[in-house]
């Protein structure tokens, strides 16, 4: 229980009315009242929760691109990729790859699931350039701390079949 001085309400309003204060993380309950200069007593207001949050989330963990890494032609416009985050975070995945060349980001973003922290987030990656393909992932809590990057080698994108063999008969 925090108790805060005595303040007349010629403070408060210098204040804005308000009380500033930082309790540890966890939840709180919050109860007030105010005394005037008369030393009359307001009703107690409250109890109001309060959930102290500054702790980022743990960086998503057991991420898998497609199955096995690779991008092939067939799965190219639903890529999954999919992991574990704090149950009920917000899941951000950005893929840096190319098009024409030139450097293009594709980003999508979930919610873990709220009992497991399991995600699997789509894609749609049919218009970068073949190639390796790095990827981050973030995790963002309901509170809004974010995690640490965790950043994947590189998901391989191959949507071009190879050339038809070509045999020649041996005479």
């Amino acid at each position: 229980l925090h108790s805060f001085p005595t303040r007349r309400s010629s403070d408060l309003e210098a204040l804005g009315d308000s009380v500033a204060f930082a309790p540890a993380n966890g939840e709180h309950q919050i109860v007030w009242h105010a005394t005037d200069n008369a030393g009359n007593v307001e009703t107690i207001k409250g109890p109001n929760s309060v959930k102290v949050d500054t702790d980022a989330p743990d960086a998503p963990t057991g991420i898998v691109v497609a199955g096995d890494g690779y991008i092939n032609a067939s799965e190219q416009t639903e890529v999954h990729v999919v992991g574990t985050a704090e149950a009920s975070s917000t899941v951000t995945v950005i893929f840096a790859g190319a098009i024409g060349g030139s450097g293009h980001f594709v980003n999508e973003s979930g919610i873990a699931d709220p009992t497991t922290g399991a995600f699997d987030i789509v894609f749609d990656m049919s218009t970068l350039d073949d190639g390796a393909i790095p990827l981050t992932v973030t995790a963002t809590d309901e509170a809004g701390n974010t995690s640490d990057s965790e950043i994947i080698p590189d998901a391989i994108k191959d949507a071009v079949a190879p050339s038809a063999p070509s045999i020649a008969p041996d005479l």
